[in-house]
């Protein structure tokens, strides 16, 4: 369960645009709550002090007027689990660093075209600071997938209807403070509104006000439910998981279904004893039977009732397959005690390195296939082969049908969007 009820009372420092303040760098203290007060510069650095900071528009100029300095420093504070909280007012929407640090979670703050004094309080630990401090300046867009606890609301209407429909709502009320969690830490966003002309010890109460309010706050938030949730169950919920359940055993299997063809597929890129063994593979997907012996002259046989009918071999090429390829395989066929008559399959996994489909579909060259045809040799490059398993699948043509295209055929066996035995 992520609460932060545990975490200890942190030193708060607040921030405050230069006003008629003459106490610079004060601390303030009021049953139990410590806030230092900046009104004017101080070193960045000394930030990683506290554990919670509270910015007011504008107010980063009193540390540095490089907002990715302060930035990088609350980037870091959320790291550690510290609280960011920030005070929206009329100005918040031109202020780089708020939105800024709204970006760190994908929001954006939106400006309203009037003043909004009418809040609806969710979080009563705000109660106080809102009724006194809470004027409405802007409406936000928080992205669905964060978790965000609200603490007020408003009826507020933009003019706009696309936007109107994008700001985060809840109960159809804008959510215009709210709490959202950040790494370890917590950005807590309040409608606030305090006039320049204040005298210092209004400001003394509303940056005391603030400093309890996030206090009781960060003890009593939680953002996840607790682990024993799950152990309390409803019939509907019980039901879903069911078909959660089923429907993630049905995605494993496709995914299994489509690995298995990928492998399939890979006579497209491998070489050597690999591709030898992916092409036996996929001819037995097509229920072609295939046997592999460890003499060396061939790659491997195609059977009909355990004969060998067809003596094949596979070669891995980074260019196209010439003469002396398919010359090496009557050679082997020789060798094994076979004349021109026995039929010979060379499987060619042609431009292994294409950087494309039509780069690695360029054609057989002729004179390669006259050579095979006088040799009564069958040449089929391995994206023909890959073709022609999907001719399979589609039920488009049949294992038979294949088996006499390699036993009945010597040329180049193109497969394309159909099926033709080439003779130059």
């Amino acid at each position: 369960m992520s609460n932060f009820g545990n975490m200890k009372k942190e030193r708060t420092l607040a921030l405050f645009q230069p006003i008629r303040y003459s106490r610079v760098n004060e601390v303030l203290k009021d049953k139990g709550t410590e806030v230092t007060i900046w009104t004017q510069y101080n070193d960045y650095k000394k930030i990683r002090e506290f554990g919670t900071i509270v910015l007011s528009p504008k107010s980063s100029r009193i540390i540095t007027s490089d907002d990715s300095v302060i930035e990088k420093e609350i980037l870091r504070k959320l790291e550690d689990g510290g609280h960011i909280c920030i005070l929206c007012d009329s100005d918040s929407d031109k202020d780089s660093l708020i939105n800024n640090i709204l970006l760190m979670v994908g929001a954006r703050i939106i400006s309203v075209s009037r003043a909004v004094t009418e809040i609806n309080i969710r979080r009563s630990e705000f109660r106080e600071f809102l009724r006194n401090y809470g004027i409405v300046s802007n409406v936000f867009v928080i992205p669905k997938e964060i978790n965000v606890n609200v603490i007020c609301t408003t009826r507020y209407m933009l003019s706009n209807p696309d936007l109107q429909n994008t700001i985060t709502k809840f109960q159809d009320n804008a959510v215009v403070g709210f709490t959202i969690r950040k790494e370890k830490g917590l950005i807590t966003l309040l409608p606030f509104h305090l006039n320049s002309s204040i005298h210092a010890s209004d400001l003394v109460k509303a940056v005391l006000e603030t400093a309890k309010a996030l206090d009781t706050h960060r003890k009593n938030i939680i953002f996840e439910p607790p682990s024993w949730i799950d152990n309390v169950n409803l019939r509907i919920e019980e039901e879903a998981r069911d078909k959660i359940s089923r429907l993630r055993h049905a995605i494993e299997s496709r995914k299994n279904i489509l690995d298995r063809q990928l492998a399939l597929k890979s006579i497209l890129w491998v070489k050597h004893d690999q591709l030898v063994e992916r092409c036996m593979t996929l001819l037995n997907s097509m229920r072609i039977n295939t046997l592999k012996n460890d003499i060396g002259e061939e790659d491997f046989w195609i059977l009909k009732r355990n004969k060998k009918i067809v003596i094949c071999e596979c070669k891995g090429k980074d260019n196209n397959l010439t003469r002396e390829d398919v010359s090496m395989l009557d050679i082997h066929r020789d060798a094994r005690g076979h004349c021109e008559d026995f039929p010979a399959l060379l499987i060619a996994n042609t431009f292994n390195k294409a950087n494309s489909l039509s780069e690695k579909d360029l054609p057989i060259a002729s004179n390669v296939i006259k050579h095979a045809l006088k040799l009564n040799i069958l040449v089929l490059r391995s994206l023909d082969l890959v073709r022609l398993l999907n001719w399979y699948q589609k039920r488009t043509t049949s294992n038979r049908k294949i088996m006499n295209y390699f036993t009945d055929n010597a040329g180049w066996m193109k497969v394309s969007d159909k099926i033709e035995i080439l003779l130059q």
